[in-house]
């Protein structure tokens, strides 16, 4: 089981990328970009404030985030262990992998079509090259990116609005 903080840190790091992390979170939580650096390089714990903040962002993983595990009765409730999601992804993956290689693969006998899955997907997970889940990250990260684009620039708008507001009359020249 990993510590709160471990898997704080890796919800966040497939929430949003490594260039402006801290300010990203700011931006969706409220939480002082300053106080997500400090917990994420270790300097202080997570706050009571920033757990509900990320399993806001990110549901799923609410109960992997609290207890360190998922167990068969809890994922009734739509929750997902992040290792074991990886791992089906990897194994989904390398399937349609060995099915591209060698459409024969399917009339193999199901136990060594198994082997070879696991095979594979072993392979995928430890080269880092599980590109199914690797896709949905980037597209999740992207979503974001967007989401954050937006609020940046109704801030702006905002901004720009408030300070044409508050400019001074203009005065008229003296005669």
């Amino acid at each position: 089981m990993t510590a709160l903080r471990d898997r704080l840190i890796w919800i966040i790091d497939h929430l949003v990328t490594d260039r402006g992390r801290y300010s990203k979170l700011e931006a969706l939580t409220d939480i002082p970009a300053s106080k997500w650096k400090m917990m994420y390089t270790g300097n202080t714990k997570p706050s009571a404030e920033m757990l509900p903040a990320i399993l806001r962002l990110a549901p799923e993983y609410t109960f992997w985030a609290l207890h360190g595990e998922v167990k068969e009765s809890d994922k009734e409730t739509v929750q997902y262990d992040p290792a074991t999601e990886q791992l089906e992804r990897a194994k989904t993956r390398a399937k349609e992998k060995l099915i591209d290689r060698d459409p024969a693969f399917l009339r193999q006998p199901h136990g060594q079509q198994q082997a070879k899955i696991a095979e594979l997907a072993k392979e995928l997970l430890e080269s880092g090259s599980n590109n199914a889940w690797h896709d949905f990250t980037e597209t999740y990260r992207v979503a974001l990116d967007q989401e954050l684009d937006k609020k940046n620039a109704e801030n702006q708008k905002t901004a720009a609005r408030t300070q044409t507001a508050k400019r001074p009359p203009k005065q008229l020249p003296k005669r």
